[in-house]
């Protein structure tokens, strides 16, 4: 299945200036959109309920056409869910990182 890079999540210790909070997972991060670089920082909270390999480290995010069909036979960590109207996300685990795969609706 084709995949397209959209962006590297990093954790940070700090909350990140111009970010949105996130009340579930009970993380702030910015909009890699507007990062010359694709780059989402990302701060947990203490008690943040996401998984510690995306706590801890950098994920890698890639568009995919079929979320389904790209979940199929993979380590899914964290299942289909829609963080943002227009967007389905989940994540898998490839290679000892949190990958994230996203599908766009619209």
């Amino acid at each position: 299945m084709t995949r397209k890079l959209s962006h590297i999540g990093i954790p940070t210790d700090k909350i990140p200036e111009q970010s949105i909070y996130m009340e579930g997972p009970k993380m702030h991060l910015t909009n890699y959109g507007y990062s010359p670089n694709n780059i989402e920082w990302i701060y947990f909270e203490k008690d943040s309920p996401m998984p510690d390999i995306l706590k801890n480290n950098i994920h890698i995010a890639y568009e995919v056409p079929n979320l389904e069909e790209a979940l199929e036979g993979k380590e899914v960590i964290i299942p289909p869910f829609e963080p943002f109207d227009g967007v389905k996300a989940a994540f898998i685990v490839e290679e000892g990182l949190g990958i994230e795969l996203m599908e766009y609706l619209i």
